[in-house]
């Protein structure tokens, strides 16, 4: 039964610090009834190792040996969630060492697929009539007083319309939450209440899935500005981990989100939208950032069911697989592992969304697509077949007839090379290109001047007309982008010194170094507005931090994979004064980190993964008065002994707030 709340019950387990300690290395992939084995092979790989390009071109064999490789010998937790076929375990068990200690944790509405598996059963049961009511009490006042630190008190004039409402949700978790969330909006009168119970009446009259009808009562109550934005999350595969900046850029893309006088629409209105659907528990919370705000989210299935259903029957989008049964004209298709598409994109011209994994070559894609001159939304991923030694892409120059674009997302094959004519698609703002390993582009992009967030691939050529002519040494006239709020670039000497001073909008930059290891060494210059600074795989030899600790506006720092080579990096008096957030993560080089008096003064979190010459570190956290969180993972043996050993009350404050993997 779907609702009862394994996936909540496993994620509690996968995310207690206890277990986290337990474990030397753990992983929650999620299943869904779509899947290949490579792809949750894939899932594993990047929560325990670092994702490398060669990595993503294996197949599933030398995937799954590399797992196996890795997980040997090794203490693990592996989390399955919502799995509809025992073939899944029966293809993953094959990469998965019997290494003592080690537990997989497998979610179904199955039982015989964990019987199966031999594993050992737990059956969840709906909650009884205390928990049903604690739970909605929960959800309903969220701030409201309380007798005790656990208990939420209700009033007295509302509690037998409540508990009837409770009653109607037979125990289910997740219609019991749904209703709080719903409710939690309403007034906090009998008369109102009573309105939502003669409701949830009606809709559960309609049929036996007493859960549906509550769920279809909650979107029937939301906002017409949110009823868009929540059937648009149905447009993602099942059990996906949508990344809540894409998803917000799409709701502006379409239009579905305004602009709140000067707030910038995405971070802004966007993000309260998204707020407000978790609010109601109709998305949940996958991440957040180091703000606190969202960074990833997933619907639940019985939730995606419902706005699918709603969007079928109001035409808000249309879902297609590999066989088309019959003539349609949609505003929006969605087509994950489509083989047939090009032959009926040519009747699609009132299509504005068009969100597609599709196997080339696909003969006249490009060409039936010119029928839907009105698209502002294309999110195309392309998939080659694995024999391929060199796949390369080169896009039409009738990509430049979709002059009303406004979000382009594209991962395709190793090489893709862009036409002249992507600079007419002057209305774009979201160009999103970075997961494509080499990517050919032409100078004309520059005069894409309303894009607001740019992410290029790991090696980009920026191509002149002159034939074969190329550069990279140049802005190029990337400082004629004044709107970017998003930069993810490959580090050059026209980025890391003056390129970018002129992108006053820019609030988050991200630059890797992949082509770029040089003897150069680079006196870093960036825009003062910065937020958010990203540097990877750089290879900086003069310590970073005497430069970006004058940066007055930023708030997180994350070096990573050898971002800096040197030995120490120092964080001078009275440097970083906004910080919040710092990263370092894989620092193979670095030895010591050095916290001078007043220097970040702000620091709330502090990560620092692999760095495995870092012997040292306790006194110098306690020099940050507002640090609120440490996370260390896979650190040098003496680090770890002198965080946990080392005696005085000053380092017993640290050590509650510090989390070892």
């Amino acid at each position: 039964m779907g609702g009862l709340g394994k996936t909540t019950l496993a994620k509690k387990v996968y995310n207690d610090p206890d277990v986290n300690h337990h474990f030397q290395c753990h992983a929650l992939v999620y299943v869904s009834q779509v899947y290949t084995i490579r792809e949750l092979l894939m899932g594993i790989a990047n929560n325990i190792m670092r994702e490398t390009d060669h990595m993503r071109s294996m197949g599933e064999n030398q995937l799954g040996n590399e797992v196996r490789k890795y997980l040997d010998e090794k203490r693990y937790l592996i989390v399955l969630d919502d799995v509809w076929s025992i073939q899944v375990w029966n293809g993953l068990c094959l990469y998965l060492p019997e290494s003592i200690g080690s537990r997989v944790l497998i979610t179904t509405r199955n039982e015989q697929i964990a019987l199966d598996a031999y594993a050992k059963l737990y059956r969840l049961r709906p909650l009884g009539e205390k928990e049903s009511w604690e739970l909605f009490l929960k959800k309903t006042f969220p701030n409201g007083s309380r007798s005790t630190i656990s208990q939420v008190v209700c009033p007295v004039e509302l509690e037998d319309v409540g508990k009837k409402i409770t009653g109607k949700c037979k125990g289910l978790p997740l219609a019991i939450v749904v209703s709080g969330g719903l409710l939690s909006r309403k007034e906090k009168t009998p008369s109102s209440w009573e309105k939502i119970l003669r409701s949830m009446e009606w809709h559960l009259s309609q049929g036996p899935e007493s859960c549906m009808g509550i769920l279809a009562l909650s979107y029937r109550d939301l906002p017409y500005f949110l009823k868009s934005c929540f059937l648009y999350c149905g447009v993602f595969p099942e059990d996906c981990e949508i990344k809540a900046s894409k998803l917000i850029r799409m709701w502006v893309a379409e239009g579905f989100v305004q602009a709140r006088g000067e707030e910038t629409v995405e971070e802004g209105v966007g993000e309260d939208y998204l707020e407000e659907l978790i609010h109601r528990s109709m998305i949940q919370v996958v991440k957040r950032k180091w703000d606190g705000r969202v960074k990833s989210c997933r619907m639940h299935d019985l939730l995606r069911d419902l706005a699918i259903s709603k969007a079928k029957d109001s035409k808000f989008f249309e879902v297609r697989g590999n066989i088309f049964a019959y003539p349609f004209n949609p505003r929006r298709l969605i087509a994950h592992d489509s083989q047939n598409i090009s032959q009926h994109l040519s009747n699609c011209h009132r299509l504005r969304s068009l969100i597609c994994s599709i196997h080339i070559p696909q003969e006249n894609f490009w060409s039936c697509l010119r029928s839907a001159k009105l698209l502002t939304v294309l999110d195309l991923t392309l998939t080659v077949d694995r024999g391929l030694k060199r796949p390369e892409m080169k896009y039409p120059k009738e990509i430049g007839e979709f002059i009303h674009l406004k979000y382009f997302r594209f991962l395709g094959p190793r090489r893709t090379r862009f036409p002249w004519s992507i600079g007419r698609l002057i209305n774009l703002e979201t160009l999103d290109l970075r997961h494509n390993l080499y990517l050919d582009i032409p100078f004309s992009i520059w005069k894409l001047q309303q894009l607001r967030h740019l992410h290029l691939g790991a090696r980009t050529i920026f191509r002149m007309q002159i034939r074969d002519q190329r550069c990279f040494s140049s802005h190029l006239g990337i400082d004629k982008m004044t709107n970017l709020q998003t930069l993810y670039v490959e580090q050059h000497g026209w980025v890391m010194r003056r390129g970018l001073l002129k992108l006053t909008q820019l609030r988050k930059l991200y630059i890797y170094g992949q082509s770029m290891r040089s003897n150069i060494s680079y006196e870093l210059i960036f825009p003062s507005n910065l937020v958010e600074l990203i540097l990877n795989y750089c290879d900086l030899k003069q310590d970073p931090m005497l430069t970006l600790g004058k940066l007055p506006n930023l708030r997180a720092l994350k070096l990573i994979n050898n971002a800096y080579i040197g030995r120490k990096i120092t964080c001078s008096s009275g440097a970083f004064s906004r910080l919040e957030f710092l990263g370092l993560k894989g620092m193979t080089y670095l030895e010591e980190l050095i916290v001078e008096e007043s220097a970040l003064p702000s620091l709330k979190t502090l990560q620092i993964y692999s760095c495995y010459r870092m012997e040292k570190l306790l006194h110098q956290l306690q020099k940050l008065k507002s640090l609120q969180q440490v996370k260390l993972e896979d650190m040098n043996h003496s680090l770890i002994e002198e965080i946990k050993n080392t005696k005085g009350e000053e380092f017993d404050k640290i050590r509650l707030i510090t989390s070892i993997t």
